[in-house]
């Protein structure tokens, strides 16, 4: 009998653990054309995305050579028709990605 209290419990505990180590993966990146943007909104290729509080803009900025790095941004370097990759997290934008050539 105290063996099987003793498994029950290490179950459960090794439950817990795997639905704590999984639950921080609830985010989603979608890549389109940006058709509006506004203060607290966007629309990519016909689905309207509300933005978060801090958004984090990332210029990849790549080169004559081909070499590609980060750059940070601000919402201000993002406009309409650009091609970009978003972020979404519990149905928020967190980040924004955007290609710039040199």
């Amino acid at each position: 009998m105290r063996f099987l209290n003793r498994y029950v419990m290490f179950c459960v505990v090794m439950l817990v653990a795997l639905f704590a180590g999984v639950s921080y993966a609830a985010h989603m990146y979608y890549i389109g054309v940006l058709t509006s943007f506004s203060n607290n909104q966007m629309m990519m290729d016909g689905t309207e995305y509300h933005l978060a509080s801090k958004v984090k803009v990332i210029l990849r900025v790549v080169g004559s050579n081909g070499a590609i790095h980060e750059k940070i941004g601000r919402l201000s370097d993002i406009s309409s028709g650009n091609k970009v990759t978003i972020k979404v997290s519990n149905g928020e934008v967190t980040e924004v990605e955007k290609v710039v050539s040199r």
